[in-house]
């Protein structure tokens, strides 16, 4: 089965796959939007996804072996984005635990949608100069989903900077 989504928001594609998870399909494979999934027995697997640096690649392999040594797999990585699955006990299944290694997983994020919404900032700005179609009600269905992504992008901006701000002033707190 495959099913095709846009997520800006690492979170709530990590919650939508594990929701998939547990109605039962298991999580396979990805392309671009598409997601690809095959039957399983309802809650047999949890995902996480990491976003990796561009300077770590050297890296990557050290760090999938350890994650399969873990009893973590890989199940696709894309553009830097790495979908893990891992057999559910019932335990939480998270990447990073502590504070500082979190704080860079979120610091990873924060670039690419900012590059992102620049690339959506020019596309709502050649739309000014050059109005395109296709036209609905005579608006420009292309410039106004430019906007719809951009004001997406910036909520989800937003809100992992204020992740970022909580967790620092958490790990502050905890130095005291």
């Amino acid at each position: 089965m495959t099913k095709t989504r846009l997520f800006f928001d690492i979170e709530k594609e990590i919650q939508w796959l594990n929701q998939m998870a547990t109605k039962g399909y298991r999580f396979i494979g990805k392309s671009c939007c598409t997601y690809e999934f095959e039957e399983c027995e309802c809650n047999a697997y949890v995902y996480q996804i990491d976003k990796r640096s561009i300077f770590d690649i050297k890296e990557d392999d050290k760090y999938i072996n350890f994650l399969n040594e873990l009893e973590i797999k890989l199940v696709v990585e894309q553009w830097g984005w790495y979908y893990f699955e891992k057999s559910n006990n019932g335990k939480p299944f998270e990447l990073y635990t502590d504070i500082d290694s979190r704080i860079k997983y979120y610091m990873r994020i924060l670039p690419v949608l900012a590059f992102i919404a620049l690339i959506n900032i020019s596309i709502i700005n050649s739309h000014l100069t050059e109005p395109s179609g296709p036209w609905v009600l005579n608006i420009s269905v292309s410039y106004v989903s430019n906007i719809i992504i951009l004001i997406a992008i910036i909520m989800v901006c937003i809100k992992y900077t204020k992740r970022i701000i909580h967790l620092k002033r958490q790990l502050n707190i905890d130095e005291m």
